[in-house]
C-alpha cells in the first residue's frame, strides 16, 4: 500500500512539476515585466508550489488509509455452504444392498466483530 500511495505522489508531483515549467517557461519569454501587489505575488506564489499542491493530495491519501484501518473493526458476516457425496463398496459378498451412498450438505453462519480493546466476538 505505501508504494501505491507514494508511486501516486510522485507522479502528482511529476505531473504538477512538467505543468508548472511550461508556465514558467512562457512567463520567462515576456517582453514586459510584470507589475504585481504584495497579496496578487503571495497568491501566485501559492498557486503555482508543487509542494502544496502534492501535499493536497497526501492528507487525502492519509484520509483514505485512516478509513481503511478503521474498517479493521467492522462487523464481518460470513456464510459457508458445502455440499458432499460418498459411496462405499460393500465389504461383504453377499451384502444387501452392494453399495452404499451418503449425501452430505453442510453450512456455516457466523456473525464476527473486532474490539478495539483487542478482543473479537
Amino acid at each position: 500500500m505505501n508504494l501505491t500511495k507514494n508511486l501516486i505522489i510522485y507522479f502528482l508531483a511529476l505531473f504538477c512539476l512538467f505543468y508548472q515549467t511550461s508556465k514558467l517557461k512562457a512567463a520567462e519569454y515576456s517582453p514586459l515585466p510584470i507589475k504585481l501587489s504584495l497579496k496578487q505575488a503571495i497568491k501566485e506564489t501559492l498557486n503555482n508550489n508543487t509542494s502544496i499542491a502534492v501535499q493536497k493530495y497526501n492528507s487525502k491519501i492519509n484520509e483514505q488509509a485512516i478509513l481503511e484501518k478503521k474498517a479493521n473493526f467492522d462487523t464481518t458476516l460470513d456464510f459457508e455452504f458445502s455440499a458432499g457425496e460418498e459411496t462405499r463398496q460393500a465389504a461383504g459378498a453377499f451384502a444387501n444392498p452392494v453399495k452404499s451412498r451418503n449425501q452430505n450438505y453442510d453450512w456455516d453462519f457466523s456473525i464476527s466483530k473486532k474490539f478495539i480493546t483487542g478482543g473479537n466476538y
